[in-house]
């Protein structure tokens, strides 16, 4: 959306703004800092704080999925392991609180390190004492499962509510 609105080339969007995001994301520079080049990269006049309320504005949440986390949570430990920026997350947390759906969450701000990048998986092994084989991660972006794959965790490449109880089914996991 916002390379539609300044009638910017996405792919140049992505040089720039998800490069430095990804470093912000593993808390290496601030949130500021990313829009700042972005903005001026593109000479897009503005206060970035503007800009991060947009983005975060955009968030939804499935209800359904929360849902059926919660069916799981009866059962099994659950964690999440998301890509976040430090503002973006304090934002995040007031939309939302995950305590209430998961046992524990990695962030990559916090823990320096982003999916899928090994680093976030070990952190949730070593807070439940879980082994690989003990641990299932899904994502509905692949490539973020490589690197849980080569770890020995049992992955599942997430692309409905459905397909994602059948996939968890064969895996023996009952909600």
């Amino acid at each position: 959306k916002f390379a539609k609105k300044y009638d910017i080339s996405l792919k140049e969007l992505e040089n720039v703004y998800y490069k430095n995001l990804q470093k912000s994301e593993r808390n290496e520079i601030p949130l500021m800092i990313v829009w700042k080049k972005t903005l001026n990269k593109f000479n897009i006049q503005g206060n970035y704080k503007n800009y991060v309320r947009e983005m975060m504005d955009m968030k939804s949440f499935n209800k359904k999925m929360l849902d059926f986390v919660l069916s799981i949570r009866k059962n099994y430990k659950t964690a999440y392991f998301t890509n976040y920026a430090e503002e973006y997350w304090k934002i995040h947390e007031k939309l939302i609180d995950l305590s209430e759906y998961f046992d524990f969450g990695a962030v990559s701000y916090k823990i320096g390190s982003r999916k899928p990048e090994p680093k976030g998986f070990k952190e949730i092994m070593k807070r439940f004492k879980a082994k690989p084989f003990e641990t299932i991660f899904l994502d509905d972006t692949e490539k973020n499962l490589k690197n849980a794959k080569r770890i020995e965790i049992k992955t599942i490449h997430f692309r409905n509510l459905s397909q994602l109880k059948n996939e968890l089914k064969k895996l023996g996991v009952e909600n």
